[in-house]
């Protein structure tokens, strides 16, 4: 047993034991398997959200960033040094859109195991259903036994694969039907986040590619490797994911646009790129300027204030100091 399997062995029982109680009340394989994925995965919603907004928070630094690295091409210290005290002006973390991603692969593993433990069989010339992780007094563990490992569901057996020998061409038709609509919803999910994504950003190009091209192509491959079970937590996971990420953007509509509650800040002192190499500015180049936070009442005030402070600040004129020093007489 691999060492992360070991760490992971009470979630495996958690979520046996949460699919086994909802079994009890909703004796049906496929629903129960249903109604675990939401209750499971729709509490990492404010953890997408988190998510989102940390990419959005990245997506409107890009331009900051790009700047730094052609002013500091030739020097890789300064070039550090400039990009992590914009993050850390902007409180921004480059994980930041990763961390929260973690736990939800953490679950897909576990949730992954536990069903797969479902069909588990004993060694030997005569293998026996002996499911892993839910407990043995349960219902669903009973069942599974007496229908000889068999998890028929609206006719359909779930643990079987798609590319298993069924009866019939009949027979086969909701395992392709899974597949299809699966494969469908992945493809709608990659278009709508992809669409989201700024298009004049190359790491963006690359991104949008691999999630356009070869993830659709390797969820496909799981549709057709896998017992319809995990499939349909698959299926399901997708359908809590689009709602998830519909209902971010729909909160908070600026991300798309990446004008969310971060945005770069006005580049000021700016040395052209051909001085580059004669000489590096010793100060940092991406001071803050402060009229770029400022409404424009605010930024009037603060120029009406300047001129008032640079007129007391001029020296009189001579022949006014004269036409004083008469009246006085």
């Amino acid at each position: 047993m691999s060492s992360i399997t070991q760490i992971l062995r009470p979630f495996y029982y958690l979520i046996g034991w949460i699919l086994a109680s909802l079994y009890k009340i909703v004796p049906n394989y496929a629903l129960s398997i249903i109604l675990l994925t939401f209750i499971v995965l729709i509490p990492f919603t404010p953890l997408i959200a988190r998510s989102v907004k940390a990419s959005a928070r990245m997506q409107a630094l890009q331009p900051e960033l790009k700047r730094i690295n052609e002013l500091y091409k030739g020097d890789s210290a300064k070039r550090s040094e400039e990009t992590m005290a914009v993050f850390k002006r902007e409180g921004v973390s480059p994980a930041g859109g990763c961390l929260p991603i973690l736990p939800q692969m953490v679950v897909l593993l576990v949730f992954y195991s536990v069903l797969r433990g479902l069909t588990n069989t004993t060694g030997g010339k005569h293998p026996s259903p002996k499911p892993l992780y839910i407990p043995v007094k349960s219902t669903l563990y009973h069942n599974i036994l007496a229908a000889n490992g068999h998890l028929v569901s609206f006719g359909v057996d779930l643990s079987q694969k798609i590319t298993a020998h069924h009866a019939s061409i009949a027979a086969s038709i909701p395992y392709w039907a899974i597949l299809i609509i699966g494969g469908g919803l992945q493809y709608f999910q990659v278009q709508r986040m992809t669409s989201r994504m700024p298009q004049n950003n190359q790491l963006n190009a690359q991104t949008q590619f691999v999630m356009q091209k070869i993830m659709p192509l390797a969820f496909l491959w799981f549709y057709l490797i896998l017992p319809a079970g995990v499939c349909l937590y698959y299926l399901t996971s997708t359908v809590v994911r689009i709602v998830q990420y519909e209902w971010v953007y729909y909160r908070h509509p600026g991300i798309s646009q990446g004008i969310f509650d971060v945005a770069p800040r006005k580049l000021i002192n700016i040395r052209p790129i051909q001085q580059q190499a004669k000489e590096l500015p010793s100060k940092s180049v991406y001071a803050e300027d402060e009229s770029a936070d400022q409404t424009p009442e605010e930024n009037k005030k603060s120029l009406e204030k300047k001129e008032e402070n640079q007129v007391k600040k001029t020296p009189p004129h001579p022949r006014s100091k004269q036409k004083k020093q008469r009246k006085e007489r």
